[in-house]
């Protein structure tokens, strides 16, 4: 099967925008949201284009951070934030350890198979 890399990655992209945008405190479900989607990132993107690529590699690294940072936002709020107002600053920082963590990853090509020719 053949998936567009950049639309599966603004389908996400999106998906964490929309689902973020609503006002109010983190609720579960957005867990459940985020995880879904990062599992059909996982299955369905080609990790190898962002190994190879410095640009596309910073793109996949942001979204799957967004997508980490969706995950675990009400864990976040209910369990590590004394107060509701320091979540958006400790979400910061958890996307910006991710990004760096994807980025690293991805850079190394850990875990990858070298293409059969």
């Amino acid at each position: 099967m053949k998936v567009d890399q950049v639309a599966l990655l603004a389908a996400a992209l999106a998906a964490v925008l929309s689902t973020s945008s609503a006002e109010g405190a983190w609720e579960p479900f957005e867990c459940v949201v985020g995880g879904v989607l990062l599992l059909i990132v996982f299955a369905f993107h080609d990790f190898t284009v962002a190994r190879r690529n410095r640009r596309a590699r910073a793109a996949v690294s942001g979204v799957l951070a967004l997508l980490w940072c969706l995950a675990l936002a009400w864990p976040v709020q209910e369990f590590v934030a004394r107060d509701e107002s320091h979540v958006p600053g400790l979400l910061t920082g958890l996307w910006v350890v991710l990004f760096g963590a994807h980025a690293a990853y991805l850079s190394w090509g850990v875990g990858f198979r070298k293409a059969r020719g």
